[in-house]
């Protein structure tokens, strides 16, 4: 199921005929294109297709990703059982997760460009989710821009941390 940003509506659409089985597919924009990624059920590829033509379905394939030289450790975890997860981000660059603590980081050609780790290296809990903000409605100002004329800092005009 596909949404139509323009026509606001939700419509079926086939997935590509020549994909087999999958241990998962995704739905992503990619570079303002529908994308699917799929995985195969082996973990061994992700390909990587992208609508060429919306209304008449034609998808072309992009990318093929081969994970047999990722740490299997990061393919699999012992202790949970997970969906694999996807998201892309801006310039085509995907970020995928097979367990709560690895995501990986691939360029738009499919390279492995690492895993995802904080700024000082080390591993952090992240869950990856497709969703994102392209912006914010209410421009809210920067900590540094709520000081009142004295220098006193002002409260936030909302909620922004737990």
């Amino acid at each position: 199921m596909v949404f139509n940003t323009s026509a606001e509506k939700f419509r079926l659409m086939c997935r590509p005929a020549q994909l087999g089985n999958c241990l998962q597919e995704s739905l992503l924009e990619m570079n303002d294109t529908l994308a699917l990624c799929s995985i195969s059920s082996d973990k061994h590829t992700i390909d990587v297709w992208v609508v060429q033509y919306y209304d008449a379905e034609t998808w072309s394939f992009k990318h093929r990703i081969n994970l047999t030289g990722v740490d299997p450790s990061a393919l699999v975890d012992p202790e949970v059982t997970m969906i694999p997860r996807m998201a892309a981000l801006s310039e085509g660059v995907l970020l995928i997760q097979f367990t709560r603590r690895r995501v990986l980081h691939f360029d738009i050609d499919g390279k492995f460009l690492g895993y995802v780790k904080s700024e000082d290296d080390q591993e952090i809990d992240l869950w990856v989710t497709n969703h994102y903000l392209r912006g914010s409605v209410i421009p809210l100002p920067l900590p540094h821009e709520m000081r009142d004329e004295d220098g006193a800092s002002q409260e936030p005009p909302f909620f922004i941390g737990l």
